[in-house]
């Protein structure tokens, strides 16, 4: 893997940064890629919560109105041993079987994990490739990522979805390609 950047997709909620994502994932194939994705969880029409997803099959519940943590985001308690627990031996895994990354999202919710932070610092201060999303909104954490000078940030909006495909597939193929 020679190309060193960090790609990091950010927008208003649902431009389709994450189904940007998960199209690049399909396009090289699964098996070359590791790591996770997060997606709604929907219930009569209205946002309830979200669900962590790895590539490999697994899912966990990462936040919801109903759970009752300490850590929240707005309504939604946030379980951040779902993230322990799932997603960073999902980056793990994928950085030792030199997968391409996909981390898919940094946000505030993810922020809550130490462990995750650690891990995410670990592979910004490495010679590792990813792709991923990150929030919009302003947060320390996340401006931290945001000013890494490997990462490359990508502004989307909802009419931009193909230009961004192509650009993140070209991407990934050169990585995994290296």
């Amino acid at each position: 893997m020679t190309d060193q950047r960090c790609y990091l997709l950010t927008g208003r909620p649902r431009v389709g940064k994450s189904t940007v994502i998960k199209r690049v994932v399909e396009r090289v194939g699964r098996e070359r890629c590791g790591g996770f994705y997060t997606e709604e969880i929907r219930e009569h029409g209205e946002r309830t919560g979200f669900r962590l997803f790895t590539l490999d099959g697994k899912s966990g519940l990462l936040a919801h109105e109903q759970i009752v943590r300490p850590f929240r985001i707005g309504r939604y308690g946030v379980d951040e041993t779902c993230l322990d627990a799932l997603g960073v031996p999902a980056i793990a895994d994928a950085v030792a079987r030199q997968r391409l990354l996909i981390i898919d999202e940094l946000g505030p919710m993810e922020a809550y994990s130490t462990t995750f932070r650690q891990v995410v610092s670990d592979v910004l201060n490495s010679t590792i490739p990813f792709v991923g999303t990150i929030a919009l909104a302003s947060h320390p954490w996340l401006d931290t990522i945001k000013q890494h000078p490997r990462v490359i940030i990508r502004l989307m909006d909802a009419n931009e979805r193909e230009i961004v495909y192509e650009e993140l597939t070209e991407f990934a193929q050169a990585v995994l390609t290296a």
